[in-house]
């Protein structure tokens, strides 16, 4: 089932393309799996945006082993890997630009790729 919230990060990303003057869908059902969303997307120009945390993603670089459960947590961490790859690669086979933001990243310069992306994408 999905998540009928957004995280913190997927609202400031959302509202950092609101100020661009883009206005994204939040948790729009992935196309091919109506049990995923995409976090954030366009779907008129085929830009989905995933917005990353650093601990439930295992960021190279900020992610943190914990201490106890750490099968549990490797095990979790694969599997959600593996489901993000799988989903980038199904996404960009039907001609989706896909888009991960990490909670680290500046949302600023995050925000100003994305704008690029869709606006290159735009039909004229």
């Amino acid at each position: 089932m999905p998540r009928l919230t957004e995280t913190q990060l997927e609202r400031a990303l959302e509202h950092a393309l609101f100020e661009r003057g883009l206005a994204p869908i939040a948790q729009h059902r992935v196309p091919y799996d109506v049990r995923r969303t995409i976090d954030l997307a366009f779907p008129a120009e085929k830009v989905a945006i995933f917005a990353d945390g650093c601990y439930w993603h295992a960021c190279p670089e900020h992610g943190a082993r914990p201490i106890r459960n750490q099968t549990y947590w490797d095990d979790a961490w694969e599997m959600r890997r593996a489901s993000d790859i799988e989903i980038n690669l199904r996404l960009a086979a039907a001609g989706w630009a896909v888009v991960r933001v990490w909670e680290h990243e500046n949302l600023v310069d995050a925000s100003r790729a994305i704008t690029d992306l869709v606006r290159s994408r735009r039909k004229r």
